[in-house]
């Protein structure tokens, strides 16, 4: 599946490791220029590559493109914005005029912000996910290298609308992380 993480910090470079790990064809596109430039520099000059750590085992995977532009979320099927709830309101702003009808908002954490989508959504047809937390935790240690503390082995996730939820949870469950259907956005932002 072809996957844009919005996001290169911690958690962004993380997920677009370990989606790449379960097969899918991973962009990421980092979102400011303020944290974490030596990592994505790294990135840049390594052909994506990002190093997982994981019970003393370290497994490098080639993310297939890293980028700074927004365009690049054309022709995905998901959507994975990865960076801190405070910036939700201005990044979903600012990307709303790269997605298009049919692809897939995925808020990873979400605390609600499928009501910036509304804000800003102009009528599109988006479908917005929204999960409780992220697919790894851990810590950047290095230049592309990624040491996973633990993985969620169950994370929730809303779908708005939710009359697209049956269709759209099975398209997730092929991002090959362990994800757990529930009734509403709203469901999974009180979490």
């Amino acid at each position: 599946m072809k996957i844009a993480i919005l996001g290169a910090g911690n958690a962004g470079c993380a997920a677009a490791a370990d989606l790449t790990r379960t097969g899918n064809e991973v962009t990421l596109i980092k979102t400011s220029a303020t944290l974490h430039e030596s990592i994505f520099d790294f990135l840049l000059e390594n052909g994506g590559r990002m190093t997982l750590e994981e019970n003393g085992v370290r497994t490098a995977f080639p993310i297939a493109r890293v980028t700074r532009e927004l365009s690049a979320l054309r022709g995905t099927e998901v959507v994975l914005l990865q960076i801190q709830t405070s910036y939700h309101e201005d990044l979903i702003r600012r990307v709303l005029p790269f997605l298009g009808d049919g692809q897939i908002l995925l808020i990873n954490p979400g605390y609600l912000s499928t009501a910036y989508v509304l804000k800003y959504g102009g009528g599109r047809e988006l479908t917005v996910a929204e999960a409780e937390s992220a697919f790894l935790d851990g810590r950047i240690t290095g230049p592309g290298l990624f040491r996973v503390g633990s993985r969620n082995v169950r994370n929730p996730v809303g779908i708005y609308p939710a009359a697209r939820s049956d269709e759209v949870f099975r398209k997730l469950l092929s991002l090959g992380e362990p994800l757990l259907p529930l009734r509403s956005v709203c469901e999974a932002a009180l979490h």
